[in-house]
């Protein structure tokens, strides 16, 4: 799985599917399963690491098939 933060999600997805992000290059082809919006950026921020936390991970699981 791979938890990240955009403004534009097609543009980044097809980032990753292209190769053009190196962490993310050998899970190719990536899709996206879950966006969630938020009004502002620190907010955003917060959840995304929220989301990469114990709790968050066990969180996502639950949330998020």
């Amino acid at each position: 799985y791979y938890t990240g933060l955009t403004s534009n999600v097609r543009v980044r997805l097809a980032a990753h599917n292209d190769g053009r992000c190196p962490h993310t290059a050998t899970g190719r082809p990536w899709r996206v399963i879950v966006v969630v919006a938020f009004a502002n950026e620190a907010r955003a921020i917060q959840f995304e690491r929220y989301l990469k936390s114990g709790s968050g991970c066990a969180f996502a699981a639950r949330h998020f098939p």
